[in-house]
């Protein structure tokens, strides 16, 4: 795992972050050293789990200390949004690491700043963007891919949302590019110039990196569609018990829920405002032929005011 000689300073251009750090990142490099670092990275020898934890998990914590494990890949503790300390379990890659460490870590340092983050994948259409949110597996990231020709990615797992006066939500662009199994490489046909799998990966999935070739901006979220598989394709709106089960899955909160008072209560909050002027949606699909319909998906964008 190659390492930089001395801690330098990045920025996300999407997040507007300051992060120091000694493992190399895949960001643009700060022109000058900020007076303050929003974030700093720091390796670790070896990260002390608590004794007293569920084995399951994978994640678990709350807006003081986090814990996430990658499987055979790395241990990420992340403090008081401040601070993530990273012991590398294998000598991996270091774009790889640096891809890791600037999803699911950063999204929870991102809750512990008291940031309304969730896991999803958002599309851009025009001048508004639309949310897929789903369990892992329920083809967020394919349906995006698929989407491509009639818009561009936004965001892949990590979405940063934020709010106007007004009540309308936003999303901020993450890192250019998307995960996708192997099966998915002709969804994107020349729209990527370069993969690279990922490691130990379960579903078998590779980062598919694609040109930037302007400055994405934060865009206004207009649809959130919540994914789930069926018999055929149907859209219908979700009642309320529906949209917060969803919800509750996709957010970046404390873990367990419900472990911490003020987590909890600002989970509430950002859910009842996302809930106002955004249109919420099930998407349920047919696991064989789930691209059949993306055309009627389309129109229903378009046609959603």
């Amino acid at each position: 795992m190659g390492k930089a000689s001395k801690a330098l300073y990045y920025n996300h251009p999407g997040f507007n972050l300051n992060i120091k750090s000694k493992i190399l990142l895949s960001l643009p490099l700060c022109k000058k050293i900020p007076p303050n670092e929003d974030i700093e990275i720091i390796k670790s020898e070896r990260i002390s789990l608590p004794q007293i934890r569920d084995e399951t998990l994978n994640c678990f914590g709350d807006l003081n200390n986090y814990y996430y494990l990658k499987e055979n890949l790395l241990i990420a503790k992340i403090q008081k949004g401040k601070k993530i300390f990273v012991q590398l379990a294998k000598d991996i890659d270091e774009e790889v690491v640096s891809n890791m460490l600037l999803n699911i870590p950063l999204g929870y340092c991102l809750y512990q700043k008291s940031k309304f983050v969730m896991h999803g994948s958002a599309f851009k259409k025009d001048d508004n963007s639309v949310l897929f949110l789903g369990e892992s597996g329920s083809g967020k990231s394919s349906l995006v891919a698929s989407l491509i020709d009639s818009g561009e990615v936004l965001s892949e797992d990590l979405c940063l949302i934020d709010f106007n006066e007004q009540g309308d939500s936003f999303i901020s662009p993450s890192l250019p590019f998307i995960k996708l199994e192997k099966k998915m490489n002709l969804a994107l046909k020349d729209k990527h110039f370069r993969v690279v799998d990922v490691p130990f990966d379960k579903r078998k999935r590779s980062y598919h990196y694609f040109e930037d070739i302007k400055p994405r901006s934060r865009s206004k979220i207009k649809n959130i569609y919540l994914l789930k598989w069926g018999k055929e394709f149907r859209l219908y709106k979700p009642d309320i018990k529906e949209l917060f089960s969803f919800l509750n899955l996709c957010i970046f909160s404390c873990y367990p829920l419900n472990c911490c008072t003020k987590s909890s209560k600002k989970l509430f909050e950002n859910m009842t405002e996302l809930s106002k002027n955004t249109n919420f949606f099930v998407l349920e699909r047919n696991k064989k032929d789930f691209f059949a319909n993306n055309s009627a998906l389309l129109q229903h964008i378009s046609d959603c005011p």
